[in-house]
């Protein structure tokens, strides 16, 4: 079926009459410019389609142009195939023509002529078929195109291929039926924008040392530090005031005398230093810096010195 269009233009776009009897005999002229939808023999196709045949005898001129791009067309109709190679190629040709050939790419460029023209394949010169088209051009301008057809050689073919004779060698083998398989399978036509995602189980165990020194280290600094604090009090950096006296209980034979009871002798004089150097290193001196004298306790709140330890 088709309507008006601008190819077409003033032209109906669906006209003609076209009779073949044969390859040899031919009789018409037909135009058509539309949508159609045909089994030809092995091959279907359904889509947009110009379609020109003008015969006279043996005599041929035609011009076919099915768009595949916008159309659907099955396996035989397609190009570059095992099949098609196979029927167009050098051991099936005859007068230069392919045993069959239902893709019409060769014949849609420009309207081609023979003598005859075998456009089908010489395979099909016996067949037999009627082309027909008519349209109203003044108030709808629709149009309609019918063909039908048939060849006595390929309905033989066929029923004695039931019994697996094939005496026009154009069945599939089975490397073709294989590919056949094979292109129905489309490959990607781009690649996927990201991997497809690991299982959870895979993606725990490959995180899992990353992660573990990040959860468990940070909690061990905090709470390692005050531990480490409290056992080892001599890495602390603390004033000497608060451990000393903590050291001084503990070990009061280790600890020199006060410096209560060595500044005042400074004050005094070098005699009195001597004695209480030799106060300091005996037992009683040790008791005596125990329990400081009132004089010796006021001593300290004037002056401060350092506390020095004696190897």
């Amino acid at each position: 079926m088709t309507t008006e269009d601008t190819e077409a233009g003033l032209f109906p776009p669906s006209l003609g009459f076209h009779v073949q009897a044969t390859e040899f005999v031919n009789l018409g002229a037909f135009h058509f410019h539309g949508y159609s939808a045909e089994w030809d023999g092995r091959g279907f196709f359904a889509g947009p389609e110009t379609r020109t045949r003008i015969g006279l005898g043996p005599l041929q001129m035609i011009h076919i142009d099915q768009d595949y791009d916008r159309g659907v067309e099955n396996y035989f109709k397609k190009a570059n195939t095992p099949w098609e190679d196979r029927m167009t190629g050098r051991k099936s040709r005859w007068w230069n023509a392919p045993a069959k050939q239902l893709n019409w790419a060769l014949w849609r460029d420009t309207l081609r002529w023979g003598l005859p023209v075998f456009h089908r394949g010489w395979q099909y010169w016996e067949s037999f078929s009627v082309e027909a088209a008519v349209c109203e051009p003044f108030l709808t301008h629709l149009g309609v195109s019918l063909r039908a057809g048939f060849d006595v050689s390929e309905i033989a073919d066929f029923a004695l291929g039931i019994f697996c004779i094939d005496f026009k060698r154009d069945d599939l083998t089975k490397q073709e039926y294989q590919a056949t398989k094979v292109a129905r399978v489309k490959p990607l036509e781009k690649p996927l924008e990201k991997p497809l995602e690991e299982p959870a189980a895979a993606s725990a165990v490959k995180s899992a040392p990353e992660s573990v020194p990040v959860s468990v280290a940070e909690p061990a600094a905090a709470v390692g530090e005050p531990a480490a604090a409290a056992a080892e009090p001599t890495t602390m950096t603390a004033p000497a005031t608060a451990v000393e006296p903590a050291t001084a209980a503990s070990e009061p034979t280790t600890t020199t005398a006060p410096a209560a009871a060595v500044e005042p002798a400074k004050a005094e004089g070098p005699a009195e230093a001597g004695k209480a150097a030799k106060a300091a290193e005996s037992p009683k001196v040790e008791k005596a810096a125990e329990s400081p004298t009132p004089k010796e306790d006021k001593q300290p709140s004037e002056e401060k010195t350092p506390i020095t330890k004696k190897p």
